[in-house]
Protein backbone atom coordinates (compact mmCIF):
# COMPACT_ATOMS: atom_id res chain seq x y z
CA UNK A 1 0.00 0.00 0.00
CA UNK A 2 1.22 3.50 -0.75
CA UNK A 3 2.33 5.60 2.06
CA UNK A 4 -0.19 7.92 1.62
CA UNK A 5 -2.45 5.92 2.48
CA UNK A 6 -1.18 4.62 5.48
CA UNK A 7 -2.86 5.40 9.37
CA UNK A 8 -1.74 8.90 10.29
CA UNK A 9 0.19 8.15 13.43
CA UNK A 10 0.70 11.68 14.09
CA UNK A 11 -2.75 11.97 14.90
CA UNK A 12 -2.83 8.67 17.51
CA UNK A 13 0.27 10.17 19.03
CA UNK A 14 -2.06 13.47 19.77
CA UNK A 15 -1.90 14.20 23.60
CA UNK A 16 -5.67 15.39 23.42
CA UNK A 17 -6.78 12.19 21.35
CA UNK A 18 -5.34 9.95 23.80
CA UNK A 19 -6.57 11.56 26.42
CA UNK A 20 -9.58 10.89 25.20
CA UNK A 21 -9.25 7.65 24.68
CA UNK A 22 -7.66 6.64 27.83
CA UNK A 23 -10.78 7.88 29.60
CA UNK A 24 -12.80 5.02 28.75
CA UNK A 25 -12.59 1.74 31.06
CA UNK A 26 -12.79 -0.29 27.89
CA UNK A 27 -9.59 -1.87 25.94
CA UNK A 28 -8.86 0.22 23.12
CA UNK A 29 -6.16 -0.65 20.68
CA UNK A 30 -5.69 0.86 16.97
CA UNK A 31 -3.29 -1.43 14.57
CA UNK A 32 -1.81 -0.46 10.79
CA UNK A 33 -2.96 -2.76 7.77
CA UNK A 34 0.00 -5.10 8.84
CA UNK A 35 -1.71 -5.41 12.51
CA UNK A 36 0.96 -3.40 13.60
CA UNK A 37 -0.28 -2.21 17.32
CA UNK A 38 0.06 2.10 17.17
CA UNK A 39 -1.51 2.57 20.08
CA UNK A 40 -2.69 0.73 23.45
CA UNK A 41 -5.05 2.24 26.14
CA UNK A 42 -5.11 2.66 29.78
CA UNK A 43 -8.31 0.60 29.94
CA UNK A 44 -6.07 -2.07 27.72
CA UNK A 45 -3.81 -1.90 30.06
CA UNK A 46 -5.56 -2.86 33.29
CA UNK A 47 -7.60 -5.25 31.69
CA UNK A 48 -4.58 -7.24 29.87
CA UNK A 49 -2.00 -6.36 32.98
CA UNK A 50 0.70 -5.54 29.79
CA UNK A 51 1.85 -1.66 29.51
CA UNK A 52 1.28 0.22 26.29
CA UNK A 53 5.84 0.28 25.99
CA UNK A 54 5.39 -3.80 25.75
CA UNK A 55 3.26 -3.84 22.92
CA UNK A 56 2.82 -0.28 20.88
CA UNK A 57 5.17 -1.42 17.91
CA UNK A 58 4.37 -4.75 17.69
CA UNK A 59 2.01 -7.37 15.73
CA UNK A 60 -1.11 -8.24 17.39
CA UNK A 61 0.04 -11.65 15.76
CA UNK A 62 3.08 -11.94 17.69
CA UNK A 63 0.77 -13.89 20.42
CA UNK A 64 0.31 -10.93 22.92
CA UNK A 65 -3.14 -11.48 23.63
CA UNK A 66 -3.15 -14.99 22.20
CA UNK A 67 -7.18 -15.10 22.42
CA UNK A 68 -8.84 -18.49 21.73
CA UNK A 69 -12.55 -19.45 21.66
CA UNK A 70 -14.51 -22.05 23.88
CA UNK A 71 -13.38 -24.85 22.16
CA UNK A 72 -9.80 -23.69 23.07
CA UNK A 73 -8.76 -22.83 19.19
CA UNK A 74 -5.47 -20.13 19.58
CA UNK A 75 -8.04 -16.85 16.84
CA UNK A 76 -4.71 -15.19 16.37
CA UNK A 77 -3.47 -18.23 14.14
CA UNK A 78 -6.82 -19.06 12.58
CA UNK A 79 -10.24 -17.02 12.70
CA UNK A 80 -9.08 -13.74 13.80
CA UNK A 81 -11.86 -11.07 13.67
CA UNK A 82 -9.14 -8.48 13.63
CA UNK A 83 -7.47 -9.88 10.46
CA UNK A 84 -10.59 -10.73 8.66
CA UNK A 85 -11.76 -6.97 9.01
CA UNK A 86 -8.70 -5.97 7.86
CA UNK A 87 -9.42 -8.02 4.85
CA UNK A 88 -12.84 -7.44 4.06
CA UNK A 89 -13.98 -3.89 6.25
CA UNK A 90 -17.09 -5.22 8.17
CA UNK A 91 -17.57 -4.80 11.60
CA UNK A 92 -16.82 -7.94 14.31
CA UNK A 93 -17.91 -9.04 17.12
CA UNK A 94 -17.13 -12.27 19.34
CA UNK A 95 -16.25 -13.44 22.94
CA UNK A 96 -13.34 -14.69 23.26
CA UNK A 97 -10.87 -14.94 26.29
CA UNK A 98 -7.69 -13.07 25.97
CA UNK A 99 -4.20 -14.29 27.80
CA UNK A 100 -3.72 -11.83 30.24
CA UNK A 101 0.03 -11.04 31.51
CA UNK A 102 -0.50 -13.20 34.91
CA UNK A 103 -1.40 -15.97 32.89
CA UNK A 104 -4.65 -16.26 33.31
CA UNK A 105 -7.73 -16.14 31.00
CA UNK A 106 -10.10 -13.34 31.02
CA UNK A 107 -13.42 -13.70 29.22
CA UNK A 108 -14.32 -10.29 26.98
CA UNK A 109 -16.15 -8.92 24.38
CA UNK A 110 -13.77 -8.35 21.33
CA UNK A 111 -15.51 -5.59 18.61
CA UNK A 112 -13.61 -4.63 15.47
CA UNK A 113 -14.12 -1.47 13.52
CA UNK A 114 -12.34 -0.58 10.16
CA UNK A 115 -10.56 2.44 9.22
CA UNK A 116 -10.90 3.54 5.57
CA UNK A 117 -8.51 6.35 4.01
CA UNK A 118 -10.60 8.91 1.78
CA UNK A 119 -10.75 6.19 -1.20
CA UNK A 120 -12.46 3.86 0.85
CA UNK A 121 -9.33 1.38 1.20
CA UNK A 122 -9.16 -0.34 4.38
CA UNK A 123 -5.66 1.53 6.43
CA UNK A 124 -5.84 0.02 10.08
CA UNK A 125 -8.82 -1.40 12.75
CA UNK A 126 -9.81 -0.05 16.05
CA UNK A 127 -10.61 -3.14 18.45
CA UNK A 128 -12.27 -2.44 21.70
CA UNK A 129 -12.74 -5.17 24.54
CA UNK A 130 -14.62 -5.56 27.79
CA UNK A 131 -14.75 -7.65 30.79
CA UNK A 132 -17.55 -10.30 29.67
CA UNK A 133 -19.94 -10.16 32.82
CA UNK A 134 -23.88 -9.38 33.15
CA UNK A 135 -25.21 -7.79 36.08
CA UNK A 136 -26.25 -10.61 37.50
CA UNK A 137 -22.90 -12.23 37.08
CA UNK A 138 -21.17 -9.21 38.77
CA UNK A 139 -24.11 -9.58 41.80
CA UNK A 140 -23.38 -13.19 41.77
CA UNK A 141 -19.15 -12.93 42.01
CA UNK A 142 -19.78 -10.15 44.78
CA UNK A 143 -21.96 -12.56 46.67
CA UNK A 144 -19.30 -15.22 46.84
CA UNK A 145 -16.78 -12.96 47.35
CA UNK A 146 -18.68 -11.68 50.44
CA UNK A 147 -19.77 -15.60 51.66
CA UNK A 148 -16.23 -15.89 51.53
CA UNK A 149 -15.12 -12.96 53.68
CA UNK A 150 -17.93 -13.58 56.32
CA UNK A 151 -19.45 -16.86 56.06
CA UNK A 152 -17.67 -20.07 57.69
CA UNK A 153 -18.01 -22.64 55.16
CA UNK A 154 -19.05 -25.65 56.78
CA UNK A 155 -22.00 -24.15 58.84
CA UNK A 156 -23.08 -21.71 56.53
CA UNK A 157 -23.46 -19.04 59.53
CA UNK A 158 -21.25 -15.65 60.28
CA UNK A 159 -17.68 -16.42 60.94
CA UNK A 160 -14.71 -15.23 63.39
CA UNK A 161 -14.32 -12.29 60.96
CA UNK A 162 -17.93 -10.92 60.97
CA UNK A 163 -18.78 -11.67 64.70
CA UNK A 164 -15.63 -9.31 65.41
CA UNK A 165 -17.17 -6.68 63.43
CA UNK A 166 -20.16 -6.77 64.96
CA UNK A 167 -18.98 -6.58 68.57
CA UNK A 168 -17.13 -3.90 67.91
CA UNK A 169 -20.72 -1.70 66.12
CA UNK A 170 -22.50 -3.15 68.81
CA UNK A 171 -20.63 -1.46 71.59
CA UNK A 172 -20.07 1.38 69.70
CA UNK A 173 -24.22 1.29 70.27
CA UNK A 174 -24.03 0.62 73.42
CA UNK A 175 -21.54 3.77 74.20
CA UNK A 176 -23.55 6.16 72.09
CA UNK A 177 -27.39 5.67 72.36
CA UNK A 178 -26.94 3.28 75.69
CA UNK A 179 -28.72 -0.09 73.83
CA UNK A 180 -27.84 -2.97 76.14
CA UNK A 181 -25.99 -6.05 74.71
CA UNK A 182 -24.72 -9.42 75.67
CA UNK A 183 -23.11 -12.33 74.02
CA UNK A 184 -23.57 -16.32 74.89
CA UNK A 185 -20.30 -18.07 74.35
CA UNK A 186 -21.06 -21.85 73.34
CA UNK A 187 -18.91 -24.91 73.34
CA UNK A 188 -20.21 -28.63 72.67
CA UNK A 189 -19.13 -30.74 75.53
CA UNK A 190 -17.15 -33.58 74.74
CA UNK A 191 -16.69 -32.75 71.19
CA UNK A 192 -13.65 -34.72 70.48
CA UNK A 193 -15.31 -37.61 71.50
CA UNK A 194 -17.70 -37.45 68.62
CA UNK A 195 -14.99 -37.13 66.15
CA UNK A 196 -12.95 -40.25 67.84
CA UNK A 197 -16.21 -42.48 68.20
CA UNK A 198 -18.57 -41.90 64.85
CA UNK A 199 -15.44 -39.73 61.96
CA UNK A 200 -14.80 -36.63 60.91
CA UNK A 201 -18.08 -36.76 58.82
CA UNK A 202 -20.16 -37.26 61.69
CA UNK A 203 -18.22 -33.90 63.63
CA UNK A 204 -19.37 -32.41 60.61
CA UNK A 205 -22.88 -32.59 60.65
CA UNK A 206 -22.97 -32.30 64.20
CA UNK A 207 -21.67 -28.68 64.12
CA UNK A 208 -24.04 -27.80 60.86
CA UNK A 209 -27.12 -29.54 63.43
CA UNK A 210 -25.97 -26.92 65.96
CA UNK A 211 -25.39 -23.80 63.41
CA UNK A 212 -29.09 -24.36 62.04
CA UNK A 213 -30.30 -25.41 65.33
CA UNK A 214 -29.61 -21.97 67.17
CA UNK A 215 -29.86 -19.93 63.86
CA UNK A 216 -33.84 -21.04 63.53
CA UNK A 217 -34.09 -20.40 67.30
CA UNK A 218 -32.95 -17.02 68.50
CA UNK A 219 -34.63 -13.60 67.38
CA UNK A 220 -34.23 -12.16 63.64
CA UNK A 221 -31.90 -9.57 64.99
CA UNK A 222 -29.43 -11.60 67.03
CA UNK A 223 -26.48 -12.84 65.56
CA UNK A 224 -24.97 -16.41 65.78
CA UNK A 225 -21.48 -17.38 64.08
CA UNK A 226 -18.93 -20.00 64.83
CA UNK A 227 -16.47 -18.88 67.16
CA UNK A 228 -13.51 -20.87 66.92
CA UNK A 229 -13.73 -25.00 66.55
CA UNK A 230 -17.03 -26.34 68.06
CA UNK A 231 -17.11 -22.86 70.04
CA UNK A 232 -20.12 -20.43 68.62
CA UNK A 233 -21.14 -17.01 69.92
CA UNK A 234 -24.55 -15.60 69.87
CA UNK A 235 -24.09 -11.86 69.76
CA UNK A 236 -27.80 -10.58 71.16
CA UNK A 237 -29.08 -6.86 70.83
CA UNK A 238 -31.29 -4.78 73.16
CA UNK A 239 -31.74 -7.88 75.81
CA UNK A 240 -31.46 -7.97 79.39
CA UNK A 241 -29.63 -10.71 81.29
CA UNK A 242 -33.07 -12.21 82.27
CA UNK A 243 -33.65 -12.22 78.23
CA UNK A 244 -29.83 -13.01 77.51
CA UNK A 245 -30.31 -16.20 80.26
CA UNK A 246 -33.26 -17.74 78.95
CA UNK A 247 -32.06 -17.22 75.31
CA UNK A 248 -29.04 -19.53 76.11
CA UNK A 249 -31.20 -22.22 78.30
CA UNK A 250 -33.21 -23.10 75.42
CA UNK A 251 -30.42 -23.38 72.66
CA UNK A 252 -28.97 -25.45 75.71
CA UNK A 253 -32.45 -27.67 76.05
CA UNK A 254 -32.79 -28.10 72.72
CA UNK A 255 -29.27 -29.20 72.13
CA UNK A 256 -29.58 -32.18 74.69
CA UNK A 257 -32.79 -32.84 72.75
CA UNK A 258 -31.38 -33.04 69.69
CA UNK A 259 -29.21 -36.04 67.69
CA UNK A 260 -27.75 -36.62 64.41
CA UNK A 261 -28.66 -39.90 63.21
CA UNK A 262 -25.34 -41.93 61.82
CA UNK A 263 -26.37 -44.92 59.82
CA UNK A 264 -29.57 -45.27 62.03
CA UNK A 265 -27.73 -44.54 65.05
CA UNK A 266 -28.45 -40.86 67.32
CA UNK A 267 -25.49 -39.26 67.90
CA UNK A 268 -26.26 -36.62 70.68
CA UNK A 269 -24.38 -33.88 72.22
CA UNK A 270 -24.62 -31.12 74.79
CA UNK A 271 -23.52 -27.97 75.35
CA UNK A 272 -22.12 -25.70 77.93
CA UNK A 273 -22.43 -21.57 77.67
CA UNK A 274 -21.05 -18.18 79.59
CA UNK A 275 -22.99 -15.47 79.33
CA UNK A 276 -22.63 -12.19 80.19
CA UNK A 277 -24.23 -8.25 79.35
CA UNK A 278 -21.98 -6.12 77.59
CA UNK A 279 -20.62 -2.86 79.87
CA UNK A 280 -19.52 0.71 79.01
CA UNK A 281 -16.19 0.06 80.34
CA UNK A 282 -15.59 -3.40 78.72
CA UNK A 283 -13.56 -3.33 75.05
CA UNK A 284 -14.60 -6.56 72.93
CA UNK A 285 -11.59 -8.68 74.57
CA UNK A 286 -12.53 -7.69 77.84
CA UNK A 287 -15.86 -9.09 76.90
CA UNK A 288 -14.91 -12.02 75.61
CA UNK A 289 -12.21 -13.12 78.35
CA UNK A 290 -15.48 -12.58 80.86
CA UNK A 291 -17.72 -14.93 78.61
CA UNK A 292 -14.84 -17.43 78.53
CA UNK A 293 -14.49 -17.68 82.34
CA UNK A 294 -18.32 -18.20 82.29
CA UNK A 295 -17.65 -20.95 79.89
CA UNK A 296 -15.09 -22.48 81.78
CA UNK A 297 -17.10 -22.75 85.08
CA UNK A 298 -20.34 -24.51 83.56
CA UNK A 299 -17.18 -26.77 82.50
CA UNK A 300 -15.46 -27.22 85.64
CA UNK A 301 -18.90 -27.71 87.19
CA UNK A 302 -20.47 -30.63 85.04
CA UNK A 303 -21.00 -29.07 81.85
CA UNK A 304 -24.19 -29.09 79.82
CA UNK A 305 -25.17 -25.75 81.82
CA UNK A 306 -25.10 -22.24 81.48
CA UNK A 307 -23.24 -19.77 83.77
CA UNK A 308 -23.90 -16.17 84.11
CA UNK A 309 -22.58 -12.95 85.68
CA UNK A 310 -25.24 -11.69 88.41
CA UNK A 311 -24.03 -7.72 88.33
Amino acid sequence: MNDSYRLDVGTIQDKHFRTAINRISDGVYIVDDRRRILFWSSGAEEITGYRSEEVVGSFCFNNILRHIDDSGKMLCREGCPLHQTLKDGILRENKVYLHHKSGLRVPVTVRVTPIFADDMQIIGAVETFFRNYSEEELARRVKELEEIALLDQLTRISNRHFLEMKLHTIHMELLRYGWQYGVILIDIDDFGKVRENHGNEAGDRVLKMMATLMSQNMRTFDTIGRWDGDAFLVIASNVNRQQLFGLAERLRILTENSAVYIEGYPVRVTISAGVTLGKKEDTPESLLERAEELLQNSKSSGKNQVSQTLD
